[in-house]
C-alpha cells in the first residue's frame, strides 16, 4: 500500500543520461527545478489534471475550454505518480495508461483522471499492480475519440518509469 510522505522523495533517472527529482504525492507545489536533457520537469498530481467538477462528461467542444492551468503544461516535461492500468504483459510495456489513485478501473471513469503513456524509444516498464508508479514524459493534450465519444484527452510521450 502506498503511504503519503511530506519529505522530498528524490527519484534518479539514469536512463539515457536524464536526472530528474520529483516530489510525493501529497505535496501541492510543482517543481520546475529538475531537469530531463536540460529540459525542467514539473511535478503535477491527478488533482491539478482532474476537470470532472468543469466539465462532468467532456465534449469535443470542452476540449477547447480547458483551462490554461493545465493548457500551460503542453509539450513539456513532467513527473506523475498514478497506479498503472491493468495489461496482459507483466513485462516489456510500451504502452499504457495511469490512473487517479482511488478511481475504479473500467467503464466510465472521466477521460481527465487517465493519461495514456509512451515509453521512449528502447525504454519498456513493468507492470507493479495497483501501486503506484511515477512517470516522466512529455505532457500533451489530444483528444481521442472513437465514433461515440473521446477516451482519451492526457499522454505522456518519451516517458520513463522511475525505478522506486
Amino acid at each position: 500500500m502506498y503511504k503519503q510522505r511530506s519529505h522530498c522523495l528524490v527519484i534518479l533517472l539514469f536512463i539515457g543520461g536524464i536526472t530528474a527529482s520529483a516530489r510525493s504525492a501529497d505535496t501541492q507545489q510543482e517543481q520546475s527545478t529538475d531537469q530531463i536533457e536540460s529540459n525542467p520537469v514539473r511535478r503535477i498530481t491527478f488533482r491539478r489534471l482532474n476537470l470532472e467538477k468543469r466539465f462532468p462528461k467532456i465534449t469535443p467542444e470542452d476540449v477547447k475550454k480547458i483551462p490554461e492551468s493545465i493548457r500551460s503544461l503542453e509539450g513539456k516535461y513532467i513527473a506523475i505518480q498514478a497506479p498503472m492500468y491493468p495489461t496482459f504483459k507483466k513485462s516489456g510495456i510500451r504502452e499504457f495508461a495511469i490512473m487517479e489513485e482511488g478511481k475504479p478501473f473500467g467503464p466510465g471513469i472521466h477521460i481527465s483522471t487517465v493519461m495514456m503513456v509512451k515509453m521512449r524509444e528502447g525504454v519498456t516498464a513493468d507492470y507493479v499492480g495497483d501501486k503506484p508508479i511515477t512517470v516522466v514524459g512529455k505532457f500533451k493534450i489530444r483528444p481521442k475519440n472513437d465514433d461515440c465519444e473521446l477516451y482519451a484527452l492526457y499522454h505522456l510521450t518519451e516517458a520513463l518509469v522511475s525505478p522506486e
